[in-house]
């Protein structure tokens, strides 16, 4: 029992009692978590195609039963999937970062920080709410490009040291002197 509440199975489905037993919300869930903070999370529909989302005390939808995957809320921000796609959502269900990205840090959830994104090969860093603060423009084993307010900012590895810009600029520097 947690906030009054009890998470029960019966007849296949998820409800929730009361300290005296009673059913006070009816078991419809086919996954449902523990109450904390006036919250708990809830799922519908079979493993491989649940939808999660959070109910209150009294039953009512909060954060609509939508998302494929919601991580736990730190600090008011919880990261979700859907479609296939991450972001993260405030404790109301606003979209804090937008679930456009294949893969969503939670580094700014423990430090007040940056989050890392990733499209495809692709990462950048962004704020809590979304503003992307590194954009990364291009990136594989060797290199990485990211696009400051100043310019360019370019890294490579011991093995790959020609394509960046710093040895492309002093290069040229060279050829000109």
């Amino acid at each position: 029992l947690r906030e009054g509440r009890a998470d029960r199975y019966e007849n296949g489905k998820w409800g929730y009692v009361d300290r005296k037993m009673r059913v006070v919300i009816p078991y419809i869930y086919d996954y449902a978590s523990c109450f904390r903070d006036g919250r708990a999370c809830v799922g519908v529909g079979e493993m491989e195609n649940r939808k999660y989302g959070y109910i209150d005390r009294e039953g009512n939808v909060v954060i609509p039963i939508v998302y494929d995957e919601i991580i736990v809320y730190i600090n008011g921000v919880a990261n979700v999937t859907k479609d296939g796609k991450c972001g993260s959502i405030d404790e109301d269900g606003n979209e804090l970062i937008p679930v456009i990205y294949d893969y969503v840090g939670t580094q700014f959830v423990e430090n007040d920080g940056l989050a890392m994104v990733r499209q495809g090969d692709m990462r950048g860093f962004v704020r809590r709410n979304g503003d992307v603060v590194i954009p990364i423009v291009y990136e594989d084993a060797e290199i990485i490009v990211i696009d400051k307010r100043n310019g360019l900012l370019s890294m490579g590895t011991d093995k790959e040291q020609k394509r960046t810009a710093y040895y492309i600029l002093s290069d040229y520097v060279k050829e000109q002197h």
